[in-house]
């Protein structure tokens, strides 16, 4: 998930480039005249279409990229509540949020394996990693 944040960020930003790019030549170009030269209006036309078609593209990813955190953070939030309403939960609602956690369940003789789904996979990797560090207060008297 994360790779795929950081290709969108670079798409992002070759497209950006690139219009930035066509507005200096267009600039260039009204600047200078353009005159009568019909492949210079040619060159204006096209570039245009790909200005508008570029920034068409440009607004898609940013509608992604809202709907990528909107889900995100219900994720987080569903994450936050899950613990408590499974162990509220009547079976059904138990049965619900452990399909939406896991994907495959598996015994091998002894144990029983259970796998998670690849989202909860990397939310409990980065939990794991995350493990929070003691703090001494500003009161706390040394021992010894």
């Amino acid at each position: 998930m994360l790779n795929k944040i950081q290709v969108m960020k670079r798409k992002k930003k070759i497209i950006r480039k690139r219009i930035d790019k066509i507005d200096k030549m267009l600039k260039e170009a009204f600047e200078s005249g353009f005159g009568s030269s019909e492949s210079l209006k040619s060159n204006i036309q096209e570039w245009e279409t790909e200005r508008r078609t570029l920034i068409l593209e440009e607004q898609e990813m940013l509608k992604i990229t809202k709907t990528f955190f909107e889900r995100s953070n219900s994720l987080l939030d569903f994450c936050k509540c899950c613990h408590s309403a499974f162990l509220k939960g009547d079976a059904e609602q138990k049965r619900r949020i452990v399909k939406i956690v896991c994907s495959n369940f598996s015994y091998d003789g002894e144990n029983l394996i259970i796998e998670p789904n690849p989202i909860f996979k990397a939310v409990i990797k980065n939990s794991l990693s995350n493990k929070k560090l003691l703090r001494l207060d500003s009161n706390q008297q040394p021992t010894g």
